[in-house]
């Protein structure tokens, strides 16, 4: 998505207050990542999204991070959430799949 490197994201929905979302959202990320290294919030048509750059001690524990969208394990990962997979727009499961028009 354009943001450099890993991020953490977390994404919130359930309150129509864009504050109560963005706090929830600050809280899931608390202590995680490096916000002065990069930071982004997002308000998107049902959820506030955040994203941040993990630190660098983070990034030294996962390793090389690698896009899987579109892969056997992208479709491996799917198909483990089974019916969790109602929630996700149809547009984004089908980009992750990799079966995008």
């Amino acid at each position: 998505m354009g943001f450099g490197g890993p991020v953490w994201h977390a994404s919130v929905a359930g309150s129509v207050i864009r504050a109560v979302l963005e706090r929830e959202a600050v809280r899931q990320l608390d202590g995680l990542g490096d916000a002065a290294a990069g930071e982004w919030r997002e308000v998107g048509h049902t959820a506030f999204h955040l994203r941040r750059r993990l630190a660098a001690r983070e990034m030294a524990l996962v390793g090389p991070v690698t896009d899987i969208r579109g892969t056997p394990e992208a479709r491996e990962r799917a198909a483990a959430l089974g019916s969790m997979l109602r929630f996700a727009p149809p547009e984004v499961l089908a980009e992750e799949l990799g079966e995008a028009p």
